[in-house]
């Protein structure tokens, strides 16, 4: 639905963040020809366009990167905001060391799948590179996972070696042949009792982890702050729990017709799914 909120406050838009997995994205985890059009008449018209995802930056598909016009990458959920033409970050809320390795002792108590995003990569176990095989995630999404990941022989001495702050832990989670994931509820319960810590779903039942401050909402008004733009000027379109902050961020909130229950719950409006170009469609009606 298009409800009165939009036709109000449109003319006013000159941020649009858009989430990629689910929305930006279509099924084959690509950008339609008509998505891009309709994006580079945005950026003519002086919108600026801003992913918004809980990938790494090198995690980010080469055509999005490379999309006419787009220059910030929000990423790991907000825990670091990417400027492409001067190749560095400019803000970032990242689990320092000592806390991250607490935080990682913790979850290697589990039969669980554990990558951590530092400094715009991925890293995983070594051991664990072929953890993916027991996930319940579609093969594109599983040539994803398997390509954008660096092998390290052990995460805990990695981080502790090289004394890194991470950005955000996914964590997976394989079936348990009832309906769910096994150790999900137990690695849930921790991470809600720690209040230094924000926890997320991004899809596929996974959860991710990142400091409580950096979530995709902050991250989003912090580089609206930086450009001298307001909440009220920001649309923000999403489809899953760590969309949830942004969309609530914003000055109009976004959610794909394929958008998980809580986020389309909050959102000013509901455009169509990824499979039918939906942030296309949302744009071109701000466009008019």
């Amino acid at each position: 639905m298009i409800i009165d909120c939009l036709e109000k406050k449109k003319t006013n838009i000159r941020l649009i963040a858009i989430d990629l997995d689910g929305t930006l994205l279509n099924q084959e985890k690509k950008v339609s020809e008509k998505t891009k059009e309709v994006l580079r008449q945005a950026v003519q018209k002086g919108i600026v366009i801003v992913p918004a995802t809980g990938r790494h930056y090198h995690g980010i598909p080469k055509e999005v990167i490379e999309l006419e016009g787009i220059r910030y990458f929000l990423t790991t959920n907000g825990a670091a905001v990417y400027d492409k033409r001067q190749k560095d970050y400019l803000y970032e809320d990242a689990m320092p060391c000592a806390f991250a390795l607490q935080v990682l002792k913790e979850l290697m108590k589990y039969d669980i799948l554990v990558d951590a995003f530092i400094n715009g990569d991925a890293f995983r176990k070594e051991k664990d590179m072929d953890y993916i095989q027991k996930l319940q995630i579609s093969d594109v999404m599983k040539e994803f996972m398997r390509k954008s990941r660096k092998g390290v022989p052990s995460l805990y001495d990695y981080i502790l070696k090289n004394q890194l702050d991470v950005h955000k832990f996914t964590l997976n989670f394989k079936p348990d042949g009832h309906g769910g994931r096994v150790d999900r509820e137990k690695v849930l319960q921790f991470a809600e009792k720690e209040k230094k810590l924000a926890c997320v779903c991004g899809g596929f039942c996974n959860l991710e982890l990142t400091n409580a401050t950096a979530t995709k909402g902050n991250a989003l008004l912090k580089l609206g702050n930086m450009l001298g733009i307001n909440r009220e000027q920001i649309m923000a379109i999403g489809d899953s729990g760590n969309d949830y902050a942004m969309l609530q961020a914003a000055g109009i909130g976004v959610a794909m017709e394929n958008a998980d229950q809580q986020v389309l719950d909050i959102a000013d409006v509901i455009t169509k799914s990824n499979k039918e170009d939906g942030v296309a469609y949302i744009i071109q009606q701000c466009l008019q």
